[in-house]
């Protein structure tokens, strides 16, 4: 079930294309559901047809399967649901097929501890008025078919933990980050530096909930070496300082207005607890108690 292509595949590529064209009737469709399972980063997937192409993801029908295999549920409430947010072209069946992201929702319909979405989705209708950005600069390290980072020597380093892993590789190099970028209307508006330096000191005295939020194994990544500031502690916001916590570019600083950009986002994260963590602490002004 997990989101992979079978090694055989893989190795030959036209077999895949073989019965990727194997024709289809006019009629059916083949969706395939697509969720982030129990680690919060590795993608799974189900498939089923279905009569008539849907027009909206309410046209389609919820789904369930087991939340004990994907790291969601317990043995006694194993049924997990599938519940369709968007629908995409699917790039790889063609013709009218889809692909359906979906939301994960446990037993009783509500929503499962990872369904990091449904949370996010409040902040952002709460924050409305506030017209909140974001640009994700997710990194990712490119994995020979052996395991090991493309194009390294083969002697001489640990074996790396994985494609997102925030520092793949121990040693004197930068790990995988997922900078990103932030604004509010009230930021990006004429002399909204204020707007920016307000929006600090709030992400400040919220470093370690953020921190939280921010990916796993980045205590590795953060070390306040190789462009980054040590996880450990709040380092004040610079222009044009890719050592601090919070970075303001040098253009904003030179217009006075724009955005920030959070460093400390590790390449694993998850993007709706990254993006739901700003909203609530910038707009939303909650904080710890």
């Amino acid at each position: 079930m997990e989101l992979r292509r079978g090694s055989i595949a893989i190795m030959n590529k036209a077999l895949l294309t073989r019965y990727l064209a194997l024709p289809q009737p006019d009629t059916k469709v083949i969706a395939t559901y697509i969720w982030v399972d129990g680690t919060g980063e590795n993608l799974r997937a189900k498939t089923r047809t279905l009569d008539q192409e849907p027009q909206s993801p309410e046209e389609i029908p919820w789904w369930h399967f087991s939340g004990v295999s994907t790291g969601q549920a317990e043995d006694s409430n194993s049924d997990t649901y599938l519940k369709p947010i968007a629908i995409f072209k699917d790039p790889f069946m063609l013709g009218q097929n889809i692909l359906v992201m979906c939301e994960t929702c446990k037993y009783s319909k509500e929503p499962a501890a990872t369904n990091k979405r449904f949370k996010c989705v409040e902040a952002m209708k709460a924050a409305y008025d506030q017209h909140p950005w974001f640009g994700l600069e997710q990194e990712y390290t490119l994995l020979d078919r052996d395991g090991w980072p493309f194009g390294w020597p083969k002697g001489g380093f640990p074996h790396p933990q994985g494609y997102f892993d925030p520092k793949p590789i121990p040693g004197d190099w930068n790990g995988a980050g997922c900078h990103t970028n932030f604004s509010t209307l009230a930021m990006r508006q004429p002399n909204g530096i204020e707007a920016i330096d307000k929006a600090i000191k709030a992400l400040e005295l919220r470093h370690e909930t953020h921190i939280r939020c921010y990916g796993r194994d980045n205590d590795r990544r953060l070390t306040g070496r190789h462009e980054t500031a040590n996880i450990n502690q709040f380092k004040a916001a610079g222009i044009a300082n890719r050592g601090a916590s919070i970075r303001i570019p040098r253009q904003v600083g030179e217009e006075k207005c724009g955005y920030l950009e959070d460093r400390r986002p590790a390449s694993n994260c998850d993007p709706y607890a990254v993006t739901d963590i700003l909203v609530r602490t910038v707009c939303l002004s909650e904080k710890d108690p």
